[in-house]
């Protein structure tokens, strides 16, 4: 019900911000403390919440179960398959780009190496770089 009413009685100590549980509150602690008591069996990777730990295992897993309903490609996550569907299927563009003025799909941290001309990717046979 807080959802709808707004209310957000758990304040962190540290930051003053506010929570409508008290689950968040302690795993947004957290992130002050990096503590990640959650800890993956096969990688060995810590984790803040248990959310996080199962994701990972569906991975480990291949375990993909959000499925898109127009091409049936998956996903390890429901964000993933709204951001899919929103640009693959729907072709909304709801990244910007503040020096060139474009409206992108995605992939905006790629596009702004092509303002730095930064080129990470190299070509092992001729050497030409790449963004």
């Amino acid at each position: 019900m807080r959802t709808h009413t707004g209310d957000r009685p758990y304040e962190c100590e540290v930051c003053q911000k506010r929570f409508a549980r008290g689950g968040q509150l302690i795993q947004h602690q957290r992130t002050h403390t990096g503590k990640k008591p959650y800890i993956c069996k096969v990688c060995d990777s810590s984790f803040t919440c248990s959310a996080n730990l199962k994701l990972d295992m569906n991975r480990h897993l291949d375990i993909r179960n959000f499925v898109c309903d127009v091409c049936g490609k998956s996903f390890f996550r429901m964000d993933a398959l709204r951001k899919h569907l929103n640009c693959y299927h729907k072709n909304v563009k709801t990244f910007h780009c503040n020096i060139c003025d474009k409206m992108l799909k995605g992939h905006l941290p790629q596009h702004m190496r092509m303002h730095k001309q930064d080129k990470p990717h190299g070509c092992a046979h001729c050497g030409s770089r790449f963004a």
